[in-house]
């Protein structure tokens, strides 16, 4: 039995693209999405960057025949591309897509919001390291 397409994949353009965000592009990944990903994967090739990490290397190190190995854990910057948190609807435009489903788009929606609510986690966080820096 063939398994139902899932509507907010834009996998399919991923596909023909060849991942190229994923070889060419540098995620901001928040400090608790570094550690989950650093716990669960034993990996670490993150860079520090101020109050954030980057992974420098390209292509990314989870990137596995064009397609993300950490998909359920990926980095909030990664799981809304092409989509911008600062751009709204409009899409990054080395990306093939460049127009976003309307399924995919709510999904960001709510994804903002998950931001958002990781605001405060965000602003403790600042406030605690801004003596490191």
């Amino acid at each position: 039995m063939k398994k139902p397409k899932n509507p907010l994949s834009l996998l399919r353009y991923c596909k023909k693209c060849g991942a190229n965000c994923c070889k060419e592009g540098t995620p901001v990944v928040f400090p608790w999405e570094k550690e989950e990903i650093v716990d669960r994967t034993g990996k670490d090739p993150f860079k520090k960057v101020k109050n954030f990490y980057i992974i420098p290397d390209h292509p990314c190190p989870f990137l596995k025949d064009n397609l993300c190995s950490i998909e359920d854990i990926k980095p909030l910057n990664c799981k809304i591309f092409p989509a911008s948190v600062f751009r709204g609807d409009k899409t990054i435009v080395s990306c093939p897509v460049k127009k976003l489903p309307p399924e995919f788009l709510e999904n960001v929606k709510r994804i903002k919001k998950q931001l958002e609510l990781a605001k405060e986690q965000w602003e403790s966080y600042i406030k605690s390291t801004k003596k490191y820096i």
